[in-house]
């Protein structure tokens, strides 16, 4: 009992929880350059729009699922470049989406198009506590901190999952790479938090259940380290780890 006490005391005042907390800069042209040079020299065609939270999103010239295993996995190097410096997301293509509208084809895409569009860079802020600016649940917490303390190449990872948009009222889970996580109600706002300093977290929503029927969006979480804020219905995801 005295043990979980001092968990619970050491997740709720940060101690031994640290983790990089990735904020929104201004985008740099030298990282937009770097990224579409990467993907252009792919043998499969992309699109590049801007979503609503200042993201760049990458989807496929046709109408397809995205597959970052497979047929994309190209793209998942390409986003590993830019990891940390902006924040990239693949998205499926095989529906009809208003905002793919706007998407233009990434050898005609460059820094002006992004930045007219209202992209961000980003950059990963040290030593911030990984709840800190969510509601968490104090036995998650402990869950959590009991992992800490045993292994560094964490098998886990922290779900944030806001009904309003902003996260800023998210309830904190924890679950095990692999599987899908499914909710009977969506989410209007997402984050997700990687404790493992092995390896990046690629991770996958749907606007549907059960982790299908497409529109899937995938977006990389670095080593020790938040992403930001996703205003993306979700209602199922996945998770798991890549290394570079």
């Amino acid at each position: 009992m005295l043990l979980i006490s001092l968990l619970v005391a050491c997740a709720v005042f940060g101690l031994g929880l640290a983790t990089g907390q990735v904020v929104q800069t201004e985008l740099e042209e030298s990282v937009v350059q770097e990224l579409l040079q990467c993907i252009n020299l792919l043998p499969t065609g992309y699109r590049v729009y801007v979503d609503v939270d200042g993201n760049v999103v990458v989807i496929p010239a046709g109408q397809r699922a995205i597959d970052l295993t497979g047929i994309d996995k190209g793209l998942l190097k390409c986003m590993q470049q830019v990891l940390g410096e902006m924040t990239v997301l693949a998205e499926s293509s095989e529906f009809e989406d208003p905002s793919h509208q706007s998407a233009l084809a990434t050898g005609s895409a460059d820094f002006a198009f992004l930045l007219a569009n209202g992209a961000k860079g980003q950059r990963i802020q040290p030593g911030l506590d990984a709840g800190a600016d969510a509601i968490i649940n104090t036995t998650a917490l402990v869950d959590r901190s009991e992992h800490r303390l045993t292994k560094r190449c964490a098998g886990y990872y922290g779900a944030y999952l806001d009904i309003y948009t902003g996260c800023s009222n998210a309830d904190y889970v924890t679950q095990y790479f692999g599987g899908c996580i499914n909710y009977m109600s969506s989410y209007a706002s997402v984050f997700f938090w990687n404790p493992d300093t092995c390896n990046d977290m690629l991770t996958t929503i749907w606007p549907h259940h059960d982790c299908g029927q497409g529109n899937q969006v995938s977006f990389l979480v670095g080593v020790s380290s938040n992403s930001i804020c996703y205003t993306r219905t979700t209602y199922s995801y996945t998770a798991s780890p890549v290394s570079r």
